[in-house]
């Protein structure tokens, strides 16, 4: 699918991710326009953020949404996927992928990438089945170690994405389309319990 015949998102995924543009441009004076390029820009947005943020949890809610919307707006150019976005509830966010069974909150990617640290609750472990999970862990092995910054930052975590979905992708003999259908039973919290016990890959 071309960027032209791309769908457009729910509005409020919109209205952030837009947002997110226009606080980068700001602070920067560089404009994001979706591509997988401008992370790295976002990881140092984040980086001059992070000191105000940690202070004010009001505002770690406000920059995460907007970057979050971004970064799964950047993903969703690259890979097929559906949002599950209700209205406002951000913890139950997640991007599903089409092409693999993998879902994630990239709010609370961007959660972490202001924290530094796990988010409980934010759903930014990707999620995925137990299978999948093995062979993620197989192909992310031999990854060369990175700092803690590097580890959170959203280009990683992209970047991560990218190959763990290359893996799965590499051990499927018959492809196929994963709908909303298929990601409907698995939502939320319960997502991790019923496919990897709490578990999950970053």
């Amino acid at each position: 699918m071309s960027q032209d015949e791309l769908p457009e998102p729910p509005a409020e995924i919109s209205d952030l991710a837009l947002a997110c543009i226009a606080y980068v441009e700001r602070a920067t004076g560089i404009r994001l326009d979706y591509t997988m390029e401008t992370l790295p820009i976002l990881d140092h947005y984040i980086r001059e953020v992070r000191a105000d943020a940690v202070t004010k949890p009001e505002v770690v809610e406000v920059t995460a949404a907007a970057a979050g919307a971004y970064i799964g707006e950047v993903i969703r150019r690259k890979l097929p996927l559906g949002w599950f976005a209700p209205p406002g509830e951000y913890r139950r966010w997640r991007i599903e992928l089409e092409s693999v069974f993998l879902s994630v909150n990239p709010i609370g990617i961007a959660v972490e990438a202001i924290y530094l640290q796990p988010a409980e609750g934010w759903g930014a472990h990707f999620r995925m089945r137990p299978e999948d999970e093995r062979r993620a862990e197989a192909a992310l092995e031999i990854l060369p170690q990175i700092s803690e910054d590097e580890f959170y930052a959203p280009s990683s975590r992209v970047e991560v994405l990218e190959i763990i979905v290359d893996a799965i992708l590499g051990s499927i003999d018959e492809p196929r389309r994963y709908t909303a259908d298929d990601y409907g039973p698995f939502r939320a919290e319960a997502i991790g319990e019923a496919l990897d016990k709490g578990g999950g890959t970053h």
